[in-house]
Parts: C-alpha cells; structure tokens; sequence
C-alpha cells in the first residue's frame, strides 16, 4: 500500500510531504529522538474510490529482548467525527442565510488584515437594500430571503478572492478589499456592484436596489470602528439618493 497515493492531491501538504521524505533512516531518527508517538490527520483514499479521514498514529517501541528499534501504525477512521468538527467550524464563521463570511467571523478577519497590513490601502463597503421592507411586505420572507441569498452570490463573484465578502444582518452587507492598488478601482467596482445588483434587484421589485457607503483605510479611519463609522455615514447619504454609492 502507497500511503502517498492515497492522500487526494493539494490536499495537507505538510503530510504529503512527511510519507515523502519517509525512509528506514527518518525512522530511525524519529525513533531516536525519544519520540513515543507521531500523529497524522488527512483525508486518505480508499481501495473503493472514497475518501475518508483518518487519524494515523506512529508508535515507536524498543524490543526488551533484543533492543531493536519497531514502530506500530494504527489506523483509525475519523471521518464522522472530522465531518461534524467541519461543520461546526462552517456554522461558526459563515451566515446561515446566504453562505458568506458572518459578522463576529469577518470582524476578526478584517481587524487581522489591519494588524497585518497597516501600510496598505483597503476598502470597506457598507451595502444596504433600498426598499426591502417593501419586498417582504409585498411577496412574504420567503422571496425575500431568495433575493437575499441571490444578492451574496452577486457579490460574491464581483469581488476577488483575497476580499472579505460578507452579511452584516438583515439587509446589510459588508465588503473589504484588501491592499487596493487606489481609489480609482474602487469606484469602479462600486458601480460595477450597483449595476450588477440592480439587475438582480429589478427581477424582484421595479424600485429594489443597493446603496452603498465606502470608506477608504487609512484616510477615514485607523481601525475598524472608525472606518465602518464613516462608511456608515456615507451610506446614510447614499440611501437620500437610492440605488447610489458615496464615499466617506
């Protein structure tokens, strides 16, 4: 058995490369070392085609007779403890409703970027639904719900990978940008995402839109707080306008 071909490709690195490296001399040294255990997590390949997590753990042992150096390999299937695990941490950082980043969860990130990253150029976009009361009023939760959740897929995709995309509660949403080049593409996604928004908001009601306040770090504030405050104006003045953007 090929335990490296069992480990599904791009998948824990760091264990492909220790089943790598692993020769009668690794072990040995790990042996040597006064290491009793080396443990290994990763989802592994069955004979039948599924993947499965497993937890590998490494005994090394001294033969009291004859002093020779063992190791014993136990296997043990993880997988519908790991699953549970997974989807405990999913519940606990994304939104139940439409699957982004939630608020407690995109907060850390957006201050860690902040901590990490003080010299950069970020964007923080505060988005709220024009009109949204009236969408619920009118054709019930249901279908304001499937807007909702049509609207984060929206964003989603407008914006790059690297960028924090996420519901703030309600109808609001927030978007950082992280290490922008200027404000120039900045304003040039705004109204990509007021554009695009617009045309998935008119397939609901005729007066549905976004507006969206935006705020620029470091000019409009130094922390988070600071910057979701300003932005958080400006998007008080873009809801005068509807279906508009201001910056702070």
């Amino acid at each position: 058995d090929n335990a490296l071909d069992s480990i599904p490709e791009k998948e824990v690195p760091e264990v492909r490369e220790f089943y790598t490296s692993l020769s009668r001399d690794v072990m040995l040294s790990m042996s040597q070392s006064g290491k009793r255990n080396h443990v290994l997590e990763y989802p592994r390949k069955m004979n039948d085609g599924e993947i499965i997590w497993v937890h590998v753990t490494i005994h090394f042992l001294i033969d009291p007779e004859t002093g020779h150096r063992c190791a014993i390999w136990t296997l043990q299937d993880i997988h519908s403890k790991k699953r549970e695990d997974m989807e405990k941490q999913y519940a606990a950082e994304h939104d139940a409703l439409t699957g982004l980043w939630n608020r407690a969860y995109m907060t850390r990130q957006i201050e860690k970027t902040l901590q990490d990253y003080p010299d950069a150029l970020h964007a923080l976009f505060v988005i709220d639904v024009d009109n949204f009361k009236q969408l619920n009023d009118t054709m019930g939760h249901q279908v304001g719900d499937k807007f909702l959740y049509e609207l984060a897929v929206v964003l989603k995709n407008s914006f790059r990978e690297s960028d924090i995309v996420g519901r703030f509660g309600g109808d609001e949403f927030f978007v950082f940008m992280r290490n922008v080049s200027g404000v120039l593409p900045v304003t040039e996604k705004a109204e990509t995402i007021l554009s695009l928004c617009k045309m998935t908001a008119q397939r609901y009601l005729e007066n549905l839109s976004i507006s969206a306040g935006v705020g620029i770090y470091p000019y409009n504030g130094l922390t988070l707080e600071d910057l979701y405050k300003q932005a958080d104006h400006a998007l008080y003045e873009a809801k005068k306008r509807k279906n508009a953007y201001v910056f702070a």
